[in-house]
């Protein structure tokens, strides 16, 4: 579950290096989103919620590695193509995060443990309306944008902390 967690990290917590051509994400998401791949492949509960995330996580590798060789190489601007890989990117990373989450609450009925899975879901769900309704409003309504996404990053932060609570209570588990 441990690999999990630094899938996610890697995955939803963006920290980029920006020049006037070139982006250089410090998190590489594509990292995350392969890492979160190999940490559902290796849960010992089977779940049907895990299984739906596999070939969606292998999509969200490919294309975040696209998105970040573009961004490393300049070859980006402000162009609806770039734009709409990042929103598709962003779409189906929630929806593998999703899944991760109902798997992750199926694994905690049984293995009857305090995961905190609705907890988690909970703060998904605002995490995941405000990445992707900042994402869309940036560009109309840009104060009420920049205004979502630094909402999204104080979810983001709080999301992570609990995880790493339900990681140690699995961890703790599993000893």
């Amino acid at each position: 579950m441990r690999l999990l967690f630094w899938g996610i990290l890697f995955g939803f917590a963006n920290f980029n290096i920006n020049t006037d051509t070139v982006i250089i994400g410090l998190l590489p998401s594509f990292l995350g989103f392969f890492l979160m791949l190999k940490a559902v492949t290796g849960f010992p509960i089977k779940s049907e919620h895990f299984t739906k995330t596999k070939p969606v996580l292998i999509v969200v590798t490919v294309l975040s590695l696209i998105d970040y060789a573009l961004n490393a190489l300049g070859l980006v601007g402000a162009s609806i193509a770039i734009y709409a890989l990042e929103l598709t990117i962003t779409i189906l990373s929630y929806y593998s995060l999703y899944h991760v989450l109902r798997g992750i609450e199926e694994m905690e009925a049984a293995l009857k443990i305090d995961l905190e899975s609705e907890v988690l879901l909970n703060l998904f769900r605002v995490m995941a309306f405000t990445s992707i309704l900042g994402g869309l409003v940036l560009f109309f309504v840009p104060m009420v944008g920049i205004m979502l996404v630094f909402a999204t990053l104080v979810v983001t932060i709080v999301f992570l902390m609990k995880f790493n609570t339900a990681v140690k209570a699995y961890d703790a588990y599993m000893k």
